[in-house]
């Protein structure tokens, strides 16, 4: 499998109600890392896209390590990163020296849901505030079983699903050749993203639909 499509195929998912749910994944464009969220119902293959944003490989690397020492972390803990892109002039088009305009960003928190479980969660937060967040914990359709018993203790899937999904992503990372050598700069931000607001990465903000 190519890599890029094992990045596409590398989904988090957070119910909605309503047969609705935002689906989370990762791909590359133009050459360019991208974290993708979209809105579907099971009904269109893809869905409404939501957030597309561009993150710089090197970035990815600071944020799976983050990833991989998440169970490690006393709750409430959280980390993000402001990624920020080349700021354009709309009139001319061209880019203006030494200023920066926001693009989102991405982290990993672990906290205590409103059912008193312990679970670790990705989050992604536009430069609109919009924030969506994933919590790292298995799908519907996966049981795990120990000793013949059904675990179903979140905090504790929520650590087996962690380092599953830390681990994967980075396999995948890992076969990608380097990215975002050559790249049109123009085309780094998205028309979403088209405001520069302060974002907030506080754990309880982040949690409150969790």
């Amino acid at each position: 499998m190519k890599s890029d499509l094992a990045l596409g195929k590398l989904n988090l998912y957070k119910e909605l109600g309503d047969g609705k749910f935002n689906m989370l994944n990762f791909g590359i464009f133009k050459e360019t890392l991208r974290v993708y969220v979209r809105e579907g119902d099971g009904t269109a293959k893809k869905g409404r896209n939501l957030i597309n944003m561009p993150i710089m490989f090197i970035n990815a690397r600071a944020f799976m390590e983050e990833l991989k020492t998440l169970n490690e972390k006393e709750a409430p803990y959280s980390v993000s990163f402001d990624m920020y892109g080349p700021k354009w002039d709309n009139t001319t088009k061209k880019r203006i020296p030494n200023e920066r305009t926001l693009m989102g960003k991405i982290g990993v928190a672990r906290a205590e849901s409103k059912t008193k479980d312990i679970v670790n969660i990705l989050f992604v937060v536009t430069d609109q505030n919009v924030k969506k967040v994933f919590p790292l914990i298995p799908t519907p359709y996966l049981d795990i079983y120990r000793n013949g018993k059904k675990i179903t203790d979140k905090k504790e899937l929520s650590e087996i699903w962690t380092r599953a999904y830390a681990k994967s992503l980075e396999s995948v990372l890992d076969s990608l050749p380097e990215v975002n050598n050559e790249r049109d700069d123009s085309d780094i931000g998205s028309s979403d993203f088209s405001k520069n607001k302060q974002t907030s990465d506080n754990v309880e903000d982040v949690l409150n639909d969790l």
